[in-house]
């Protein structure tokens, strides 16, 4: 099994280069009013596994182009920040509502660097729509196979469409389910199989459902890149030595599954 603690060398840094992150960054924020200064540091230092372990599952959501350390200070500064919002009243922990700023952060910093390329997301709605019909025809879940010979793209052609859908495929799973603009996302509920459990019986019920039924209908291989990642939390680099595939192929068919996942879940609603 590999490191669990790294998966860039960028990331591998010392506990004094960790501690004078967490300063600069500390210096940047407005301090909290409700938490001492040396308390803040002492909990950013704590909770900083939290913020490199996020950062490095999100390796797969994210375009493989964008620099690893300004997206790593994107993340602290967001952890800072948590520290003097939360609330020992609220209904998340602290390490749940971490992971959410965090994540919120790191999609907000992706927006801003117009990532979301109006390119991408005419390609990812032609992409969703021509991949709905096909479903429709077929009565089943499309294959890649079925796709490529739909689209008349060649292997290579359609690898390169999942990495140009990638950053959409990050937006697409941290937008809500439904129509209202705080409803639960996509991530939440992949992410915490638990949760769902509950939500079946009030709203979310219809919604888990479909998303359920429609990880059956997945190929094997996407089923399984959803299993290693949301539910046993292997990171990037780890499933892709579980499948003697390389990165990238892991990737393509995250992207490909969460796509399905959209389809799926926008012609239900």
């Amino acid at each position: 099994m590999p490191n669990r603690n790294h998966f860039n060398p960028r990331y591998r840094m010392s506990n004094v280069y960790s501690t004078k992150k967490v300063e600069k960054t500390y210096g940047a924020t407005d301090g909290g009013a409700g938490i001492s200064e040396s308390k803040q540091k002492e909990l950013a230092l704590r909770f900083l596994p939290i913020v490199k372990n996020e950062l490095s599952r999100l390796k797969m959501r994210i375009p493989s182009f964008l620099d690893s350390d300004d997206l790593y200070g994107v993340a602290l500064t967001a952890m800072m920040r948590s520290l003097q919002k939360w609330s020992q009243e609220s209904d998340h922990t602290f390490g749940v509502y971490l992971r959410k700023r965090v994540r919120g952060a790191l999609l907000d910093e992706l927006r801003r660097l117009d990532v979301f390329t109006r390119s991408a997301r005419k390609k990812a709605k032609e992409y969703d729509e021509v991949v709905g019909k096909l479903e429709q025809k077929l009565k089943r879940t499309a294959t890649e196979a079925d796709i490529r010979k739909e689209m008349s793209l060649t292997k290579k052609e359609f690898e390169d469409l999942m990495e140009v859908l990638r950053p959409v495929t990050f937006l697409s799973i941290d937008a809500p389910l439904s129509h209202e603009e705080n409803g639960d996302q996509l991530a939440e509920v992949l992410d915490d199989p638990v949760e769902c459990n509950a939500r079946e019986q009030v709203e979310m019920k219809d919604q888990v459902s479909v998303i359920r039924e429609r990880i059956s209908s997945l190929p094997q291989d996407q089923q399984r890149v959803l299993h290693l990642y949301y539910f046993k939390e292997l990171r990037l680099a780890e499933i892709a030595e579980v499948f003697s595939v390389t990165e990238s192929r892991i990737c393509q068919l995250h992207t490909q599954a969460i796509r399905s996942l959209k389809i799926a879940v926008s012609r239900a609603n």
